[in-house]
């Protein structure tokens, strides 16, 4: 709750060592499993401009660490579950056998991309081995992350989307780039923003990529995807599909207010962001916090100016997530 509420805008809460104490009969429950692992160490000597200002300097140290940290990242079987079912409609159910492969199908994705990624043991096991799969499915439902449905099959819980979102995002720093190339090869007509716009607006606020890096992984990909499949880049598309609709939405509006980027201030970004959120995104209740408000607002104008999306077909654009229950 206190994760919630600091995405809601509130200040971070102090750990304090007498709330550990009054609640020390949570450490009796079962949290789940720990992954680890270690990076290249920073030699800072070889990375730092002798001659640069001390902000300059700490831009460089912050962004290095950033980048090593994602790359670092170990790829849980969780955060994959997370990842392919965290843009699916709300409240649609899935099978344990299809978010399984399309789990499988990101971690393919990732290793193209990323042959040097960290893969933990539920991920590392192969495509044939789906018992630790489905282990990593028991743990999200025990968890209350995904919840049983009536018909049958699972969705993720509207009480847990922060939770689910929380988990997807820890693997975001290897998956935005194929995933955002993915929707331009599939969605590109669909949307008036461009994918080079959307790196960066969402770099380095809301995931912190340094954006140089995200843009050469962009170029890389595009060369690597003319051969997956057309599958993979439906899963891979669905990861940022929200993202996307978002930064697309926000555009339009601007274009309907007939106000420049580079113009609007705080308070009438405020009011835009939860109009064309609330509006575009309903069930999306991890793409309408103050924190992402702020990190957009911080994206859109270090972007500006943005370019007009060359794919998009302007007769027929509608706001929203291809696919989803709120667009078609």
């Amino acid at each position: 709750q206190s994760y919630i509420r600091e995405l809601q805008g509130h200040p971070k809460q102090r750990e304090r060592l007498v709330s550990l104490v009054r609640n020390r009969h949570l450490l009796k429950r079962r949290f789940g499993k720990v992954h680890m692992a270690a990076g290249v160490p920073l030699v800072l000597s070889d990375l730092v401009p002798r001659d640069g200002t001390a902000v300059e300097q700490k831009d460089v140290i912050g962004s290095a660490i950033m980048d090593r940290i994602r790359k670092t990242m170990p790829v849980t079987a969780c955060s994959l579950l997370a990842a392919v079912t965290i843009g699916l409609p709300p409240h649609q159910s899935f099978s344990e056998n299809a978010v399984i492969d399309d789990a499988i199908d990101l971690v393919l994705a990732i290793r193209d991309c990323h042959p040097e990624s960290r893969l933990a043991d539920d991920v590392r096991s192969g495509p044939g081995e789906r018992s630790r799969w489905l282990a990593a499915i028991e743990r999200m439902v025990e968890y209350e992350n995904f919840i049983p449905v009536p018909s049958g099959g699972l969705q993720v819980n509207p009480n847990r989307r922060y939770q689910v979102d929380y988990l997807r995002n820890s693997i975001m720093g290897l998956l935005l780039g194929p995933a955002l190339v993915a929707w331009e090869r599939l969605h590109g007509s669909r949307v008036q923003i461009a994918i080079d716009d959307v790196a960066g607006i969402v770099c380095t606020d809301w995931h912190p990529i340094p954006l140089d890096r995200i843009r050469n992984e962009i170029v890389m990909c595009r060369e690597k995807s003319a051969e997956w499949p057309t599958s993979r880049m439906e899963r891979l598309a669905r990861t940022v599909a929200p993202m996307v609709a978002v930064c697309d939405a926000i555009l339009e509006g601007l274009n309907q207010r007939k106000t420049p980027v580079d113009g609007i201030i705080s308070s009438d970004w405020a009011s835009l962001f939860r109009d064309v959120v609330g509006h575009t995104l309903p069930g999306y209740p991890e793409m309408q916090t103050a924190v992402l408000q702020t990190a957009l607002y911080k994206g859109f104008k270090r972007s500006c100016p943005i370019h007009a999306n060359p794919q998009a077909d302007h007769r027929h654009h509608e706001p929203g997530i291809p696919g989803s229950s709120e667009t078609e």
